[in-house]
């Protein structure tokens, strides 16, 4: 099956967020497929000299309008995927997001595979909704309706979304698919003998850590008001956070490890990733808004203990008392703490993490993954 996988913005780029599109295309490529990459589309298609000059003359004469430039790229965008060489060859069109492909006019079958629908973002208080004005939220809710009326099929991380876009959208429920996510992390799926991990970690003190960018909406406050009051109650704790630099309380000041953004691509940071990963205990996300919850998964696989809060489709990976520990989104500073002491009292921390390290190998390693989509792309075909 030859696939055409196309976005508007390079998907290899972990600095932006994007990394985890790039981990969909290798695993169709992992599944059998024979994948084309075109990201960025509009420069992998190369327009003219003159259409550039139009687009740069639009800019600056016309008004600033957001709705009407929007609509302007995303036409853009449809006319360059009919457009790319490999149009005329490719079986189907497999886009990583939604919107790229919603004013494509060609007659190839198209897919999306994403985590989210608009809506989501809207709900969950994403940042780069709570800019919008409601005239381009409106738009952007007919760009997502637009997407999933063209599309032939749906891949999602969760149930959370597709149920979102059966409710929201009128998705066909015969044209959705959950698939789960796998692993943000670039390297080879983890096999981890998880007793001698365990037994490598720290005895004296709990290690915690934090891993998100938007550390408001993720909760980092509550992260640390549970890293403190853990050393209330007597019990020794540390907290690493990744993804940010972020003001640190007074009285925080002795617990937490600020290590900041880290870049995955480069092989020191990823190191220094890796490593407070694999140091941790617990993996600490008390988010009020999150679709998905990459980092749980990454955590459990090398059986780091998730505590997080029951929000989007974090549920659908972490199952409390057996996986990790998930929390309603009411949920305290103290209460987080109460939790994860009452799991280092009660000795079932070692069973929670092996059953984290057996949910990843199950559900969430990419090589399987890409089978679960290739199916399901292959049967959308043949129903077309």
């Amino acid at each position: 099956m030859k696939i055409l996988y196309v976005a508007s913005y390079e998907v290899s780029d972990f600095k932006r967020g994007n990394g985890i599109d790039h981990f969909k295309l290798e695993a169709l490529r992992s599944a059998g497929c024979n994948v084309h990459r075109a990201c960025p589309i509009l420069q992998a298609s190369r327009p003219h000299l003159a259409s550039r000059v139009v687009r740069k003359l639009t800019r600056i004469l016309l008004p600033k309008d957001p709705v009407r430039a929007r609509r302007k790229l995303l036409q853009e965008i449809g006319r360059a995927i009919e457009a790319h060489p490999y149009h005329a060859e490719a079986d189907a069109i497999v886009c990583p997001n939604h919107f790229d492909i919603s004013f494509y006019q060609g007659s190839l079958p198209v897919f999306f595979w994403t985590d989210a629908t608009y809506q989501n973002l809207v709900s969950l208080s994403y940042s780069s909704t709570m800019v919008q004005s409601d005239e381009r939220k409106h738009f952007e809710h007919y760009v997502q309706r637009r997407a999933i009326e063209k599309a032939d099929g749906a891949l999602w991380a969760s149930h959370f979304a597709m149920n979102t876009a059966v409710a929201q959208y009128g998705a066909d429920p015969a044209k959705q698919k959950v698939t789960g996510f796998g692993l943000n992390i670039p390297g080879e799926e983890r096999s981890a003998d998880i007793p001698t991990v365990l037994a490598a970690r720290e005895q004296d003190f709990t290690q915690l850590i934090f891993i998100g960018f938007d550390y408001k909406r993720k909760g980092l406050d509550l992260a640390i008001e549970a890293t403190v009051e853990l050393n209330r109650m007597g019990i020794p704790a540390k907290l690493d956070t990744i993804g940010s630099h972020h003001p640190l309380p007074e009285n925080a000041q002795g617990y937490v490890n600020i290590l900041g953004p880290i870049d995955k691509l480069d092989a020191k940071q990823l190191v220094t990733f890796e490593s407070a990963l694999r140091k941790a205990h617990f993996f600490i996300f008390p988010t009020r808004g999150d679709v998905y919850c990459m980092p749980a998964i990454e955590a459990m696989s090398v059986g780091c203990v998730p505590v997080v809060s029951d929000v989007g489709g974090i549920s659908e990976i972490v199952a409390t008392g057996e996986t990790g520990i998930v929390l309603p989104l009411s949920a305290s500073a103290s209460e987080y703490a109460q939790r994860i002491a009452a799991a280092l009292r009660s000795k079932r921390y070692a069973e929670m993490a092996s059953a984290g390290y057996r949910a990843y190998r199950e559900r969430h390693r990419w090589g399987e993954i890409g089978k679960i989509a290739r199916e399901f792309i292959e049967q959308r075909l043949a129903a077309v």
